[in-house]
């Protein structure tokens, strides 16, 4: 019984991912969401593509190995990336800490 709310709650995680990244899509024209771009012959689709700029849209764990990789990937194309990072995980996890905050602005620690 326990295991089966283990599951639901991580598919709960899920979707809630697929619909905060399908919200920021949504923002955009259809032609402009899910933007395949190839470069030697390998594919990284961009979540958003609208003129010189993709954005990728990313829940959590900042700086994965793959970041790197994926900038690289656009920029070889000729795109400036944009990365939109919910940190919620990060803080909640510890990753992430509130060092400082003075009005609208935050100082954090990663």
């Amino acid at each position: 019984m326990l295991f089966g709310f283990l599951k639901q709650k991580r598919q709960e995680k899920a979707d809630d991912q697929q619909h905060w990244r399908e919200r920021w899509q949504s923002l955009v024209p259809e032609e402009n969401r899910s933007v395949p771009v190839t470069v030697d012959g390998k594919t990284m689709t961009a979540y958003v593509q609208i003129n010189h700029f993709v954005m990728m849209l990313q829940d959590g764990l900042l700086m994965q190995q793959g970041f790197f990789d994926v900038c690289a990937h656009f920029q070889r194309a000729g795109y400036h990336v944009i990365w939109l990072v919910r940190c919620t995980q990060d803080i909640a996890g510890g990753y992430l800490k509130l060092r400082k905050a003075s009005g609208n602005e935050c100082l954090w620690k990663w």
